[in-house]
């Protein structure tokens, strides 16, 4: 995982190394902020309400203190503006000063920093749920394996007492470690995370009336854990009262077989499923949906006549659907078919969603099929760097090779292989075009 220690100097870099420079740094930043709780993230005031006025118990020497340290930071001196805060959180054990240090750690993406402000706010506050909670997210993100079994023992300890007349609220703090476990178990840590993983699920006692959503991700959890049959089975006590719970059912079982790639048994559940609301319920706003997920079915089991009828439905019934527009001008242009038309579809795409990085995505590979290949180049670069993605990579690595610049589509498609080593379509282009990444030569 890429780290930078606090405050580096950042050295002059060509164009294509400062790409993956800054697909590193987001994929940095994402790690920490989308895996510990909303108090490490930014957070906005809310100017509808009045906050009630509450006198502060602080003292002049901590104001100060906690000012100065804020100053620091508007000064560019993150490395003071954290000390300063952690000392003042330390003295006063306010948990509001822990949270500020630490995201000032994260914002830094100093996650040596950020761990060192969770084990203080830990012994200054050890019944603290969300200081354990930080201790064991840290050791997640930051691959501290020899850690991470007793950060978790001592979370779950914690909830079991905080929690132990509240199954429900139990169960609730319990799964929200699935969905932090599941995105670290689609990096280097997956093997590790594991039994972590099995020991959350053996504490789950779902019942009756857990949340809909709980028991998706319980059933997603066990997919992910190679326990596919024990998943889908978990999926069949979800509710059906209502047209609403139904489809729900209906749209979870069809992703659990889609991730699993049961592309037919997917189709054919919500083939199914489509011809059933057709019949009792035509007009319903959920057909359009499912048009589209069947029409991105029927590309997975190639049935490429019945994609692009299904999508033309999407557009008739919802003409502002820029993903539809997207997905058909793609998969012209992907199979080399009717590109005028494909552009000018992925042109209406990109109009209603002038900001979508997989609609530009789209539009730059339609250019390449064109051959206009410094367009295409200008449109992939673009698209990259507002969303680090291994297909849109991909794409760009085959434009820059077909460029003649192969020693910058390598560095491309190694920073795909670092977001995504087992993404079809870049396993597809290398394999294609004969270049191994290892050897950074054509083979």
């Amino acid at each position: 995982m890429f780290m930078m220690p606090i405050f580096a100097p950042v050295k002059s870099r060509s164009k294509y190394q400062k790409l993956v420079v800054s697909w590193a740094s987001w994929a940095a930043a994402f790690m920490f902020a989308s895996s510990l709780p909303v108090w490490a993230q930014d957070k906005t005031t809310d100017t509808t309400t009045e906050t009630p006025i509450v006198n502060s118990a602080m003292d002049g020497e901590l104001f100060f203190k906690i000012l100065l340290g804020e100053l620091s930071l508007l000064d560019d001196k993150p490395r003071d503006a954290y000390a300063l805060i952690l000392d003042s959180a330390k003295k006063s054990k306010d948990e509001r000063l822990f949270e500020r240090a630490m995201g000032i750690a994260l914002q830094a993406r100093a996650g040596e920093s950020a761990l060192t402000v969770a084990k203080a706010w830990r012994a200054a506050l050890p019944d603290s749920l969300d200081a354990v909670r930080a201790e064991f997210e840290l050791t997640i993100a930051l691959n501290k394996v020899d850690l991470q079994a007793k950060a978790l023992d001592d979370y779950m300890a914690l909830v079991q007492t905080q929690f132990a007349n509240d199954v429900a609220a139990r169960d609730e703090a319990l799964m929200s470690l699935l969905a932090l476990l599941a995105r670290a178990s689609n990096t280097a840590n997956k093997a590790t995370v594991a039994p972590l993983t099995e020991k959350v699920l053996s504490k789950l006692v779902l019942t009756p009336s857990s949340k809909p959503e709980m028991r998706v991700l319980y059933a997603r959890t066990l997919q992910m854990m190679g326990r596919f049959d024990d998943g889908m089975k978990a999926l069949t006590v979800l509710p059906e009262a209502t047209p609403e719970q139904s489809q729900y059912k209906v749209n979870a079982q069809v992703q659990m077989l889609r991730d699993n790639q049961q592309f037919q048994a997917a189709y054919d559940l919500l083939n199914q499923n489509v011809q059933k609301l057709s019949t009792t319920d035509a007009k319903s706003i959920v057909l359009a949906d499912w048009h589209y997920d069947l029409a991105m079915l029927a590309e997975k089991t190639n049935r490429l006549g019945e994609m692009e009828r299904l999508l033309r439905l999407v557009i008739a019934a919802k003409p502002d659907d820029a993903q539809a527009y997207n997905a058909l001008g793609y998969s012209l242009a992907d199979r080399g078919l009717r590109l005028a038309e494909a552009k000018v579809l992925l042109l209406k795409a990109v109009q209603l969603a002038p900001n979508d990085p997989f609609i530009a995505d789209s539009l730059g590979w339609v250019e390449f099929k064109l051959g206009n290949l410094e367009q295409a180049k200008l449109i992939l670069i673009s698209a990259f760097e507002a969303k680090p993605d291994a297909e849109i990579a991909t794409h760009l690595g085959e434009v820059l090779w077909t460029q003649g610049l192969k020693t910058e589509a390598i560095t491309v498609w190694q920073a795909a292989r670092m977001i995504n080593p087992n993404h079809p379509t870049l396993l597809e282009t290398l394999k294609r075009l004969g270049v191994s990444l290892d050897a950074s030569t054509k083979v």
